[in-house]
């Protein structure tokens, strides 16, 4: 099976924080952590992760992601609940 953009993305840039809730990371999969956050939409998702949020830093700390995969990890990310 092949791994999809989203996931990739996810795995190489995500998963640090979001597979153990490293700095409060909402992990990946856990209902009671996403809920809230998945109801604001994706849009909102998007800019909180390209501007930064709470403890995440911009990014994720990569500056070269671009919005479209942030996007695309999000809703691989999203896909998983």
């Amino acid at each position: 099976m092949e791994i999809s953009a989203g996931e990739q993305i996810f795995k190489s840039n995500c998963k640090v924080c979001h597979a153990q809730g490293i700095n409060g990371a909402p992990i990946v999969g856990n209902h009671a952590m996403w809920d809230e956050r998945a109801a604001q939409g994706i849009d909102v998702l998007v800019e909180h992760a390209a501007n930064g949020y709470g403890l995440m830093p911009a990014k994720g700390g990569n500056d070269a992601l671009s919005e479209e995969e942030l996007r695309e990890a999000i809703t691989y990310m999203l896909n998983q609940l």
